[in-house]
């Protein structure tokens, strides 16, 4: 399916031409015309080989993990949010085993992600979706999606409640480029926003295991916005 396609997902190539690899890694996509790092070449030294292939013979393919490297210095929480959709709430995720100051500041801001309690006893789904794009069955596609053991209650205040429990997988599509998204366009039918993947992939990211805590901020969307605001500077004023 080419609305799959984005900068740093995988993409496979229809009607193989003889001697090149089935598949590759977009590098860029300019109108019809993208532009793969072919990937497959049995040579594991071999620097990648570069194509530009018509969209019509692509697939795309989202992967199932990736891995994501931070910088600490100077740190500044991730955050996944839509500047077009007003807020109801604010997800803030801070790692609890500390092992340097970075740690104690959030490390994964989410805005209007939801808790679901209905799966199972001992087990909680953290939930966003993106607030257009929807899958192939015409429901809204996920963008961040937390599993987490059984919660604990910590303590709450007149801005939000804050519990903590231990974050056993997080999946969700990286704002600074690897997202199906990055290219997509809003279309009046939201059957025509279908086509995107359901699942995020999983993210590596060490800071993202173990024991975590889980902050869910409300109030207005003037206090909301005013909050995320902080965040995106850093926890600096």
């Amino acid at each position: 399916m080419t609305r799959n396609l984005y900068v740093g997902g995988n993409a496979y190539i229809s009607a193989q031409e003889r001697g090149l690899p089935r598949y590759g890694r977009v590098a860029a996509i300019d109108g019809e015309d993208v532009t793969l790092e072919l990937l497959g070449t049995g040579d594991r030294d071999a620097q990648p080989e570069s194509a530009v292939f018509p969209l019509s013979r692509l697939e795309g393919k989202v992967p199932d993990t990736v891995t994501i490297t931070r910088n600490p210095v100077p740190y500044t929480p991730m955050v996944l949010g839509d500047a077009t959709v007003q807020l109801t709430s604010l997800l803030i995720i801070t790692p609890t085993d500390r092992q340097s100051w970075m740690y104690t500041l959030p490390l994964l801001v989410v805005a209007n992600a939801v808790p679901d309690f209905r799966e199972r006893a001992g087990y909680t789904a953290l939930k966003g979706v993106h607030p257009w794009a929807r899958d192939e069955d015409g429901k809204l596609a996920y963008r961040f999606r937390a599993e987490l053991g059984l919660l604990r209650f910590d303590s709450a205040d007149e801005s939000g409640v804050t519990r903590s429990a231990l974050l056993n997988e997080v999946r969700f599509y990286d704002p600074a480029g690897d997202t199906p998204w990055k290219n997509a366009v809003q279309a009046d039918d939201r059957l025509e926003n279908a086509g995107f993947p359901f699942q995020p992939p999983r993210v590596l990211m060490r800071e993202l295991t173990g024991p975590a805590q889980i902050r869910l901020e409300y109030g207005t969307p003037e206090q909301l916005q005013e909050s995320l605001d902080w965040y995106r500077n850093g926890c600096r004023n």
